[in-house]
């Protein structure tokens, strides 16, 4: 009869204590628990997908009904658990044990599976001392079959023990939770992964190369489940696991077309650069992983700058040293803060090779290049650093002709028109709120001034109205994010009563006037010619409070009466 394969994932896995991969806090605290005989009915594993959980489930599960834990509880050094080798370990490794059952919340997760659950918890273990439910993924429980749950696993029976495994932790109910013995499993280290994989190509017969084993730990995140998987793939797809392999089964670029493409972003060799970029049109590799791979490697070599080896694309490779020691730490923070400038652009756009081909090419020309090893956010301090330069230019001429005075009432006008432009994109914002309450606030307020030393704007109000204010301030959270965007961090908003505040607008035929603030404008411009407008007031009665109640809050806010106004049209010709 042949023995039918197993993949390496399966073959692989955990059959003790000692074999698990990673996880060291986890198996101390169940093996102290099983030395000191103390065990909690609930357990709860959490961790991201292929850390080891269900592996230690069951590892524990069958040292917990393993015959040997007496020898265990009295030298735990010169023993192993669980044993593999009495009859509990056996029906365990052959998946036949009576008292264990394990159960796939995903396919099952209906409240009837766990009302089954409860109703066979009160028998008696068969071969073990307790009899164990492993429920894989219980996130995807329904939340009636948790409240099903709850009560069984506040008190469970002596002789049953619960083991809940979970990858989303957050989706576990906290009444359930707040039941259970939580251990938290780690994405395996990189080191420790990669040593477990040449462990495993050592024991198979692969041919590997250790910068490949160290590009698939970096892609499968800490997973040694995924590791084995990919591993397996290029085990079967070449001869050797190399990194041209690895690199060839993920769509990434070689090892030799990396490195002559960070050569010419070294030496600015835009013809070294284009031939990389046809090279990559031609191998039709996906733009996203060529961008994460770039990145990767203008990091590994700005750490290696620093002084710090990490691990990369190219970090073992003795070219890339060179090219490091060859470049700048300024250059290499231009090129990475290129990199990351392109990010969200290439995750948005539906051109993302020729974007590539864009952020390559600004790389190699040194455009992003920092100086002093900061990389300045441009596009937030623009707007100030052009009204400076513009002030500062005009200064200079200004100085040969006129009086300093001169210069100080054109540097003044330069910077207020600036404020203002800032003033008015804020108030832009302001009629997006939803608040219409708050918008008519802000628009009554007349804009004073700005102090860029105290950070202070200051507005004005035509009449104090202790109501205004404290509006103002409730809704504090509202408006302060959009004024701090514009004018700058850590901006105060400070206003006063300003005694006749008049405001200045534009007529229809361009001039400017005076408008009390506050009230209604009046035309004060007759069009030429041809009508004549004349107001016709009178007061508007709103005794009954009952039918105008909002009219009548607003004249105990605002104070003063309401007048109903028509407008009569009359012909002067």
């Amino acid at each position: 009869m042949t023995v039918p394969y197993l993949n390496l994932a399966r073959k692989w896995r955990s059959r003790n204590f000692d074999e698990i991969v990673g996880q060291e806090i986890s198996v101390r605290i169940l093996k102290n628990s099983l030395y000191l005989d103390q065990l909690f009915p609930v357990y709860l594993f959490s961790g991201q997908r292929g850390c080891g959980k269900t592996t230690t489930a069951r590892v524990f599960a069958a040292a917990i009904n393993c015959q040997k834990l007496p020898d265990f509880q009295k030298d735990p050094k010169n023993s192993m658990l669980p044993c593999l080798s009495c009859q509990s370990c056996k029906a365990m490794a052959s998946g036949s044990h009576p008292d264990f059952i394990e159960m796939d919340a995903a396919s099952h997760t209906g409240v009837e599976n766990v009302r089954t659950i409860v109703d066979a918890a009160s028998l008696l273990p068969v071969m073990g001392r307790k009899k164990i439910y492993l429920i894989d993924e219980a996130h995807m429980l329904s939340k009636a079959a948790f409240n099903a749950f709850l009560k069984i696993l506040e008190e469970p029976p002596v002789s049953v023990l619960f083991i809940l495994a979970t990858t989303d932790v957050q989706k576990i109910i906290d009444t359930v939770r707040s039941r259970c013995f939580q251990l938290f499993f780690t994405a395996i280290d990189a080191q420790t992964l990669t040593a477990h994989l040449q462990k495993v190509c050592e024991a198979e017969g692969i041919e590997y190369q250790l910068s490949a084993l160290t590009t698939i730990v970096h892609e499968t995140e800490g997973s040694a489940r995924d590791a084995l998987t990919l591993l397996e793939q290029v085990r079967f797809a070449y001869r050797a696991v190399n990194h041209d392999a690895v690199s060839a089964l993920l769509g990434r670029m070689s090892e030799e077309l990396l490195l002559t493409l960070f050569t010419a972003l070294v030496e600015r060799d835009v013809a070294g650069a284009l031939g990389v970029l046809n090279a990559i049109r031609a191998g039709h590799y996906d733009p996203m992983r060529v961008w994460n791979t770039v990145q990767e490697v203008v990091r590994a070599a700005l750490m290696e700058k620093c002084g710090i080896k990490i691990a990369g694309p190219l970090s073992e490779h003795e070219q890339f040293s060179v090219l490091v020691k060859k470049s700048s730490y300024e250059q290499l923070c231009g090129l990475f803060a290129t990199v990351h400038a392109y990010e969200m652009s290439l995750q948005k756009s539906t051109a993302q090779a020729s974007l590539i081909d864009v952020m390559i090419l600004e790389m190699v020309q040194g455009k992003s290049q920092v100086q002093g090893s900061r990389v300045l956010d441009v596009q937030h301090k623009q707007g100030m650093e052009s009204v400076q330069a513009v002030a500062m230019r005009q200064e200079k001429q200004l100085q040969e002709k006129q009086p300093v005075e001169v210069v100080k009432d054109v540097l003044m006008q330069q910077t207020q028109r600036h404020v203002d432009e800032r003033w008015a994109t804020f108030m832009q914002q302001v009629e997006q709120f939803s608040d219409p309450l708050l918008i008519s606030i802000f628009k009554q307020a007349t804009f004073i001034s700005y102090s860029p030393e105290t950070k202070e704007v200051m507005i004005g109000f035509a009449q104090a109205s202790p109501f205004l204010t404290d509006w103002l301030m409730e809704l504090k959270s509202v408006w302060t994010q959009h004024l701090e965007n514009i004018f700058g961090a850590d901006v105060v908003l400070q206003w006063k009563v300003i005694e006749g505040a008049a405001q200045s607008v534009k007529t229809n035929d361009g001039k400017s006037v005076q408008v009390q603030q506050g009230f209604q404008q009046k035309s004060a411009v007759k069009p030429s010619g041809v009508v004549r407008q004349q107001e016709i007031k009178k007061n508007f009665d709103v005794s009954d409070k009952e039918q105008w109640a909002v009219a009548n809050a607003l004249l105990e806010t605002f104070g003063g009466t309401l007048t109903e106004v028509h407008m009569e049209v009359q012909d002067e010709q």
